[in-house]
């Protein structure tokens, strides 16, 4: 089979008839055809194609194992405001956190405390919130080896409105108060910081739980103790 047998577009690339050896190439729709002289060496290239689209994605793998079951849990213990001295556990029926105190029912630590109080000229001072456990149910003032933890609130300046603010005992240094007075929430002239009267800030289940304020500050107050334990 010779070349012009092939497709009218052809082009001959023999360079002279002394040459024992030819090629021609003949190009057509979607092939390109080198034959090399004599026919029996043939040689056929063929141009590459549009590559094709992309074949479906391959099926989701495993689903991996499940984590572990948490072993803390953390909540919230409630305390309405009350004048100088224990406030009370909210829900009581108006005896304070030394005679109905909250009753924790699991080993844990006490991880955080935020206040939220409504006030009106609020005096320069160090207002003192201390987590107590085991006080006697009638006690005034509780006793050193009964504090846990100690949140202490400076304020620099005579403070109006409703002040808000949250500490917990891993945080470093002060931390900042903020203050609505009929306007959005600002910093206020105040900080607060914490205090681990006993290290770790721990309590054990049937621990008794009550809250003290050294000075009095409002009893449009609540503030939240939050507790870490096993359940």
């Amino acid at each position: 089979m010779r070349s012009h047998h092939y497709h009218n577009k052809s082009k001959s690339l023999c360079r002279s008839k002394k040459e024992k050896k030819c090629q021609d190439i003949i190009i057509c729709k979607k092939k390109v055809v080198q034959v090399t002289c004599p026919p029996q060496n043939i040689i056929v290239k063929v141009l590459k194609g549009p590559t094709g689209a992309n074949g479906v994605a391959g099926v989701a793998g495993a689903t991996g194992a499940t984590g572990s079951t948490p072993t803390t849990f953390t909540k919230a213990i409630l305390f309405g405001g009350a004048n100088t001295g224990f406030q009370r556990v909210s829900g009581s029926p108006g005896a304070l956190s030394q005679t109905i105190p909250f009753v924790d029912a699991a080993n844990g630590n006490i991880v955080g405390f935020s206040g939220s109080i409504n006030t009106n000229n609020l005096p320069v001072g160090s207002y003192l919130y201390q987590i107590c456990f085991d006080v006697i149910n009638n006690a005034v003032t509780p006793l050193v080896n009964n504090i846990i933890s100690t949140i202490t609130l400076m304020t620099t300046a005579v403070i109006t409105g409703t002040i808000i603010f949250s500490i917990r005992p891993s945080d470093i240094g002060s931390q900042p108060v903020r203050v609505s007075n009929n306007a959005p929430y600002v910093l206020a002239p105040a900080t607060v910081t914490w205090t681990s009267n006993i290290v770790g800030d721990p309590v054990i289940r049937n621990d008794a739980i009550s809250l003290f304020l050294n000075m009095n500050v409002t009893q449009s107050a609540v503030y939240s103790v939050f507790i870490s334990s096993d359940i």
